[in-house]
């Protein structure tokens, strides 16, 4: 069968069909717990924290007591649900294996298996195991993919989120958000609590966004980038007082800034060779992350090619400062962004 999506579960007639097994996986833990959710009021009903409702311990899996409770007939309704959390695929022996795949095949009528990994990673790429598994899976039941990717289904989620809390959000503040936190939901959750705890009024502010959400890293080092390309150094430095506030790995903040120019030359060097930028994803590990394409776009107009090859030298060697040297990660990342501003707009 083929994988099933987060868009796909959250369609009225996904589950109008009952499976004997559900595997939902995705690298954002948050969505993952949310469909887990779904699926378990779906299938139970407000029967879920009932005797119909088993939850196994998927990182010290006793596949006796796995058995024992498909086995048992359900008390409240017509399905028995079993929920096994972060199941290590990778962790069993062979025999285990056999086992586990011998539970899914024959699987009873009245009972439902959920397998949900919030935690543990799901690699089939590179794991036979994994690759096994999930294919026996898919022949008997459902594989549920939980990421969401796409810039617009984060921000409808953000809108979806805020008016849990009887708020109201904009898609331009909902995109605001996302920009500040990133596309981890488990912290946008977070941080949507605390803004919508001091929102006085109906609609979420622009202003109380700014005074309440946290900033990433990232976040933060893209602003610098912004601030250096309009040669803003007071605005720079103020940003980097606030990276290094939170005691930031300073290679780390290099390294974003460094990816920030090589952004930068690749959609110059793409663009000189008439390469369009909707086919730089095909090139170059964009997919799921055209924004950075856009952010590059509009960053490099005010420095040359060359000088955006010698700013990437410039990094390089910063980082490398701060590897072996015992000079101040502080005054070397000061330094460079003086470099880096004295580079842009002069001729390559």
């Amino acid at each position: 069968m083929p994988r099933i999506t987060y868009k796909d579960i959250s369609k009225k007639k996904f589950f109008s069909n009952t499976q004997r097994i559900y595997f939902l996986y995705g690298k954002d833990k948050y969505i993952v717990k949310e469909c887990e959710q779904t699926l378990i009021f779906k299938l139970l009903g407000s029967n879920k924290n009932n005797f119909d409702l088993i939850k196994l311990d998927g990182e010290n899996i006793n596949l006796d007591k796995l058995i024992l409770s498909l086995d048992m007939y359900p008390i409240c309704g017509n399905l028995r649900c079993i929920l096994i959390k972060n199941i290590d695929i990778e962790g069993l022996n062979s025999s285990d294996i056999k086992k586990i795949n011998d539970i899914i095949k024959n699987i009873p009528e009245f009972s439902v298996i959920i397998i949900s990994q919030p935690f543990c990673e799901v690699n089939e790429k590179k794991s036979s195991k994994w690759k096994k598994f999930l294919s026996l899976v898919s022949d008997v039941g459902d594989v549920i993919d939980c990421s969401i990717t796409e810039k617009k289904e984060i921000e409808d989620k953000i809108i979806s989120l805020v008016n849990k809390y009887g708020k109201i959000i904009s898609s331009e503040n909902a995109d605001a958000v996302l920009s500040r936190c990133g596309k981890n939901l488990d912290i946008v959750s977070n941080e949507l609590g605390k803004l919508c705890s001091f929102e006085s009024e109906k609609e979420i502010s622009r202003d109380s966004i700014e005074k309440i959400v946290c900033a990433n890293l990232e976040y933060n080092v893209f602003e610098i980038c912004k601030f250096i390309l309009s040669k803003n150094i007071q605005s720079a430095y103020e940003c980097l007082d606030k990276i290094f506030l939170f005691k930031e790995e300073p290679t780390l903040v290099l390294s974003i800034i460094s990816s920030t120019y090589v952004d930068m030359y690749r959609f110059k060097v793409c663009r000189n060779f008439g390469i369009s930028e909707s086919l730089m994803p095909k090139f170059f590990d964009y997919k799921g992350k055209e924004y950075k394409i856009r952010s590059a776009k509009y960053n490099c107009g005010n420095i040359h090619l060359n000088n955006i090859r010698k700013s990437i030298d410039i990094l390089l060697r910063a980082d490398e400062e701060i590897k072996t040297k015992s000079i101040s990660a502080r005054v070397i990342i000061d330094i460079v962004i003086i470099k880096l501003i004295n580079l842009v707009s002069k001729n390559g």
